[in-house]
């Protein structure tokens, strides 16, 4: 551990002997995480990503899906049967006796409904693999986060759309716990944990900018990205500039620890503690989405919901 890691050790309040049989009644607090030395305390909630648009549900998704499978299974019967596909169910529907109906009333006879069924029976999986396969894959599609096709999305915005109310105790499992998989939204892209994300650490050198804060000390994730500016996972006091420049940050720190930024492992959330003013100064920036003034009393463990 470095100098900075090793003070957060020493200094912060161990867990009780039983924690690990109790965890989850007993939970994680702010000063079990960091030093109960600062006056006040905040989180910072990371964003979830999604596809630009009206957000979907899976079970939408696959709603729409069968839509334009069956749209393809009827074109498919009109070349071969002659029926007029518009005069198709645009549901799922039992093949055998709707055909017969309508090729009887246009025609058809006995023999050649039987051949014509037999060789729909034959072909029609493949038809409808070949369909699929010649859209694009939504997964492959929406695979890069990072691309234009994505904006971030609140964790307000994402209580919100559930109906569940957003508050402290909120964690990344408080929807997971209340949602069906159906409801899960497509192309829902976690958000990001272990780290400080860039796009925060953006807006962090932007407010210790207006506070004449211009140097810092970090901690990060070690990575070859960083080599140039970090040997062996050294904190040196850097330019404020550089911090999102390099990457896998997760501990700013003022240089004589008079506010520490942080990010809680696991929890897609930084944790900010240091003056009030300081902290409140964060809050009313209104570049992150956070919660009120903590103490270091309150929980921040995934199970605190429950």
């Amino acid at each position: 551990m470095n100098e900075l890691e090793v003070w957060i050790y020493n200094n912060n309040v161990p867990h009780p002997d039983d924690f690990e049989k109790n965890y989850k009644s007993i939970g994680s607090r702010i000063k079990n995480a960091i030093p109960p030395v600062f006056e006040a305390y905040a989180l910072i909630y990371h964003p979830f990503k999604v596809p630009k648009g009206e957000l979907l549900r899976e079970k939408e998704r696959t709603k729409a899906m069968w839509l334009l499978i069956i749209a393809e299974i009827n074109r498919y019967i009109e070349g071969i049967t002659g029926i007029d596909s518009s005069s198709l169910p645009m549901e799922r529907y039992d093949f055998v006796p709707v055909l017969q109906t309508r090729m009887s009333a246009i025609g058809i006879s006995k023999a050649v409904q039987e051949e014509k069924l037999e060789l729909i029976d034959r072909e029609l999986f493949q038809v409808v693999i070949k369909y699929m396969r010649s859209k694009n894959n939504f997964d492959e599609e929406y695979k890069n986060l990072d691309d234009d096709k994505f904006r971030d999305l609140s964790w307000q915005e994402l209580h919100d759309f559930y109906g569940i109310d957003f508050s402290v105790k909120s964690t990344l499992m408080t929807i997971h716990d209340q949602r069906k998989s159906e409801d899960k939204i497509v192309g829902l892209g976690g958000a990001e944990m272990d780290i400080i994300p860039v796009n925060e650490c953006t807006r962090l050198k932007e407010f210790l900018k207006t506070i004449d804060q211009l140097n810092v000390d970090v901690n990060i994730l070690c990575g070859e990205y960083n080599e140039r500016y970090l040997k062996e996972n050294t904190q040196p006091s850097i330019d404020v500039e550089q911090l999102d420049v390099l990457r896998n940050v997760y501990l700013i720190a003022h240089p004589e620890k008079d506010w520490l930024i942080l990010n809680l492992f696991d929890t897609s959330r930084t944790l900010v503690a240091g003056s009030r003013p300081f902290v409140v100064s964060l809050i009313d920036s209104g570049l992150f989405e956070t919660t009120g003034i903590l103490s270091a009393e309150q929980r921040i463990d995934s199970f605190q919901h429950q």
